[in-house]
């Protein structure tokens, strides 16, 4: 290795040696310039004050990043001072009237929570966007110190994000429901399976009547909504039937026989003759009171088996005789009922 490339390699070395003790450096500077502005504004945002005063935590912001870039190009270390210690001022005061507003304007606050839990912005995009432009500007004119507009303006973005909490519940309980009897409609279900269709946006009414008594109270209304769903699928299955019954010219006794089938296949599976001479009422009757039979006899096993030992049982039975004479321990060991068998064992010991 020649001089020149040791000496290359030894500028090289030193130089990021001083760069990183620059490094070093300049971020003990910052930790040492920004605590006070670093702490004001974790306060502000713990608070809030983003959205609860943001024309004073944007001002505070622009300070704080005033200072960064001051920092950044080495322009004093009293310039910088001097910015992160406004930044820091102005974050304490977004924090102060952030902590108002979420007093004054609790009530919004709150609504506009429970939209945010329900998705508003996902399905009621449009009515949040209304909702969060009042709310914006109830807290800019509590900022600004206009009470009576604030409260005005709250009032109205109350309304809206409750709006949109409602409809983005129903649309995720609902809309499946109503895409599928937008289907029914668009294939002329009605026309072959009326009944079942009109039972289908009955439930619906019902799930959405019960929403708009109490949206946060959605199990009836899941429950509603699930056996809309059913009817619907149900109704667009019996179109399709009927539908293709009439294009092939099939008879009713065609649409009778084809229904029988089953529960001709589910007697022989039974070991009956299923004859359907007199209905299938007969026959349905003896095939539940076969399947309550097979349950019955299946719980009295499973309650036999919980009265099985898992393992075998030793009965210890100690007999203590004269004294000066050896004791005798006798284990019988009882073996599992499905085996019926008994086994005695006996063990001697030593003198006591």
């Amino acid at each position: 290795m020649t001089f020149a490339r040791s000496f290359s390699l030894a500028a090289v070395a030193a130089l990021t040696l001083a760069s990183a003790s620059l490094a070093v450096a300049q971020q003990d500077l910052r930790a040492t310039l920004f605590v006070e502005a670093d702490k004001a504004r974790a306060e502000a945002k713990a608070a809030n004050a983003e959205q609860l005063a943001p024309t004073t935590y944007q001002r505070a912001a622009e300070a704080y990043a005033a200072a960064e870039n001051d920092l950044a190009r080495n322009r004093g270390q009293d310039r910088v001072r001097t910015d992160a210690a406004a930044a820091a001022k102005t974050f304490r005061e977004a924090k102060d009237a952030a902590e108002t507003a979420s007093v004054t304007l609790a009530s919004l606050v709150k609504t506009r929570a429970d939209a945010t839990n329900a998705n508003a912005s996902t399905f009621a995009a449009q009515q949040w966007t209304s909702a969060t432009e009042r709310f914006d500007s109830a807290v800019k004119r509590l900022e600004s110190g206009d009470i009576r507009g604030a409260h005005s303006r709250a009032d109205e973005a109350q309304a809206l994000f409750r709006d949109a909490e409602l409809t983005s519940i129903k649309a995720q309980y609902l809309s499946q429901t109503r895409a599928l009897l937008a289907e029914a409609d668009q294939g002329r279900v009605s026309r072959f399976a009326p009944k079942t269709l009109e039972s289908a946006r009955s439930l619906l009414a019902q799930a959405e009547r019960a929403l708009n008594e109490n949206r946060y109270d959605t199990d009836l209304p899941r429950s509603l909504a699930q056996q809309a769903n059913y009817e619907a699928r149900h109704a667009i299955y019996l179109a399709k039937v009927i539908s293709t019954m009439r294009e092939d010219n099939r008879s009713t006794e065609d649409l009778i026989l084809s229904y029988e089938d089953p529960l001709v296949q589910i007697g022989a599976a039974a070991d009956e003759v299923v004859q359907l001479d007199k209905g299938v009422e007969p026959v349905t009757s003896d095939l539940v009171a076969y399947i309550e039979q097979l349950r019955e006899t299946a719980a009295r096993s499973q309650a036999d088996q919980h009265h099985i030992p898992t393992r075998l049982q030793i009965h210890l039975n100690l007999i203590v005789v004269r004294p000066g004479l050896r004791p005798k321990v006798s284990l019988t060991a009882f073996a599992l009922p499905s085996i019926r068998r008994r086994g005695r064992a006996t063990m001697r010991l030593g003198k006591v």
